[in-house]
Formats: structure tokens, C-alpha cells, sequence
């Protein structure tokens, strides 16, 4: 999905169209727990995501989510909200 498209879904309130998304180049889902700020491992495991998309050519990093492995897209499905 366009970085474009989900900006919408965002931008439009229409959270329950994210479940069922595959994580691509544009779109990143993590837990609610996945950085933890107060240690330097946790800092850095969200400055290392947020390059990665500034590196490439942007994208969508959410938080709160959860995934499941999807073995046909061989990449991980949002599957609902933390």
C-alpha cells in the first residue's frame, strides 16, 4: 500500500483498515512496549527505525499494533491494536 494511502487512513480516523496490511518500505507496526526509552538500547532501536525510512524514501512507522507472521507476503500483517 501507497505511503499516500495509508496517510489517509490515518488522516481519516479509519484505524480498523490498517488490520490486514502487510509491512512494506513504506509502513513499519510495532508494539506499544518496543522501545523503551530509558535504557540506550531502547533509543537506539527507534533512531535505527527512523533512519531507515529517512534513508529510503520515507514511510509510516505506528505504534501499537499488533502483527502476525505472514507466510504468503513473507513479511508481518497488522492483526489488530495493542
Amino acid at each position: 500500500m501507497s505511503f499516500e494511502s495509508i496517510k489517509a487512513i490515518l488522516d481519516g480516523g479509519q484505524f480498523s483498515a490498517l488490520i490486514g496490511l502487510d509491512e512494506d518500505t513504506s509502513l513499519e507496526a510495532k508494539r506499544g512496549n518496543s522501545y523503551d526509552f530509558a535504557t540506550p538500547t531502547g533509543r537506539y532501536e527507534l533512531a535505527k527505525d527512523v533512519s531507515a525510512f529517512a534513508n529510503a524514501e520515507g514511510g509510516i512507522l505506528l505504534i501499537g499494533l499488533t502483527t502476525v507472521v505472514s507466510a504468503d507476503a513473507k513479511t508481518d500483517r497488522i492483526a489488530g491494536f495493542v
